[in-house]
């Protein structure tokens, strides 16, 4: 299924636990099929960086966000709620893998060296308008001043389930303590100009 390919192949599982073996099957199904109607009006702009976050992250959260509205009937709060402990799991796995750099004693020299490399990679301008007031001995610092997720989430009138996305950096970058700090001052979803990305050694 598109779930097993995405970041949450633990969806089914969640939702039997949460709502029963019966209403959580339906859900889920209920889920797929409106991914697959997204998967298919996908519109990854020719990068395929842009695809694997759509198809791994951003669509099939958007997806299930989607049908506990819609088929649930759930607020948007409540769902938001529900989505977000989902998104947090993943941003904790991330957390682990960045504690490796957060942990060497060269950490903060390496994530420098690549920072930028990572996200040419990672977030191409396909997707994302990333500027660079800094990067230095001291500090990494960048800015978004689009973000795809940003622009889907408008695009299929979620505006507010951007922040359950923007809430996962934190999280995942907590990893990287002690030899990296990660700072924040707001984000396009909170109606601020750009996502700030401060990274402080």
């Amino acid at each position: 299924t598109n779930y097993e390919n995405s970041y949450f192949p633990e969806l089914v599982a969640i939702c039997r636990a949460q709502f029963g073996e019966e209403k959580g099957d339906k859900i889920y199904d209920a889920a797929e099929l409106r991914l697959d109607t997204l998967l298919a009006e996908m519109d990854c702009r020719g990068n395929k960086a842009v695809e694997k976050h759509m198809r791994k992250n951003m669509l099939p959260i958007l997806a299930y966000y989607m049908t506990l509205r819609n088929v649930e009937g759930m607020s948007k709060t409540e769902a938001k709620e529900n989505v977000l402990l989902i998104t947090q799991r993943h941003a904790l796995s991330e957390m682990k893998r960045y504690a490796k750099i957060g942990h060497m004693p060269l950490g903060y020299q390496l994530f420098r060296l690549f920072a930028k490399l990572v996200m040419n990679r990672s977030y191409p301008k396909a997707g994302w308008d990333v500027k660079w007031p800094a990067s230095g001995k001291r500090e990494v610092w960048f800015n978004m001043h689009s973000c795809i997720y940003w622009e889907t989430m408008q695009k299929y009138h979620c505006p507010e389930l951007c922040s359950v996305f923007c809430a996962n950096d934190p999280t995942a970058f907590r990893g990287l303590q002690p030899n990296i700090d990660f700072v924040r001052n707001g984000t396009l979803a909170q109606g601020r100009k750009y996502c700030d990305f401060h990274f402080v050694k």
